[in-house]
């Protein structure tokens, strides 16, 4: 005796529903359906068993609103603001100076005294000894010029 796999197991009975009212015409996804189905023992899935036995039209109902779900046109306004500036953030990123930012591991999201402060730290890291195939102390000064950064003065012993 061969058994049938049943490909829809994992699937919620509204998911089985949407499947077969998308796919009433094709025999073999039903049949797949009505097989699954055979292993339900919930009243719904019986119910949906026998109007596709009986080859009627799937009804499909409405999804329920969740009771905690925020529905306040402030809630959902405060909503759009963060996304409209999380957006905004990342699409400085792909700028001609967020690469350039990008390149000393900044954004354009940063207070201009960290980036000062960064850029510091860059020409420590260069003045000890630092060597790297793309970032160099001469790449650092024209893209702080590019970016419009004062370089701070190099600290003499």
């Amino acid at each position: 005796m061969v058994t049938e796999k049943r490909i829809y197991s994992t699937k919620s009975l509204i998911e089985l529903k949407q499947i077969a009212s998308a796919n009433m015409a094709d025999s073999k996804v039903i049949e797949k359906i009505k097989h699954e189905l055979g292993f339900r023992k919930k009243a719904a899935a019986k119910q949906l068993l026998s109007e596709l036995e009986a080859g009627a039209p799937i009804s499909l109902s409405p999804q329920r609103k969740t009771l905690d779900a925020p529905t306040s046109s402030a809630s959902i306004h405060s909503d759009c603001v963060a996304l409209e500036a999380s957006y905004e953030v990342l699409r400085a990123t792909f700028s001609e100076q967020g690469s350039v930012l990008a390149r000393w591991g900044l954004t354009e999201s940063m207070p201009n005294d960290l980036l000062i402060k960064v850029v510091s730290l860059w020409i420590e890291k260069f003045n000890g000894g630092y060597t790297h195939v793309i970032r160099s102390q001469e790449q650092l000064l024209k893209d702080c010029k590019f970016l419009g950064i004062a370089v701070p003065k190099a600290k003499k012993d």
